[in-house]
């Protein structure tokens, strides 16, 4: 099994807005395969904002200095 890149597998949705019942209205990542079929969700939440996370599974490059 050859790897592939994630654009080929995954759709990637960036900092799409999610409102609050408060009115807060919070920015995620979405992450999914491209696939027709349902698929069970893994949610991960953080005070800390959401880059660290995606670099930490591997979604995203590591930030350079």
């Amino acid at each position: 099994m050859t790897p592939r890149d994630i654009a080929e597998t995954m759709v990637i949705e960036r900092d799409v807005p999610i409102s609050m019942d408060d009115g807060l209205v919070i920015r995620a990542d979405i992450y999914r395969p491209k696939t027709q079929y349902p698929v069970p969700v893994i949610m991960t939440s953080g005070p800390y904002g959401k880059a660290g996370r995606a670099v930490a599974i591997g979604l995203l490059a590591k930030p350079t200095a």
